[in-house]
């Protein structure tokens, strides 16, 4: 897994490039795609409590 922070003026032209270059190999997702698809699963919420 890789992430990476695009400029909006600037994702239509890097998704282009990166489907151009590696689309055989990789698949692009959005940010929204990964946790609507819940790739990393659903997740746990944890509470924190600190003492001191």
């Amino acid at each position: 897994m890789c992430a990476f922070k695009i400029k909006e003026e600037r994702k239509k032209k890097f998704e282009e490039l990166f489907n151009k270059c590696f689309m055989e190999d990789f698949i692009l997702k959005t940010k929204d795609e990964v946790i609507c698809e819940k790739i990393f699963g659903d997740g746990i919420k944890i509470n924190i409590s600190i003492h001191h």
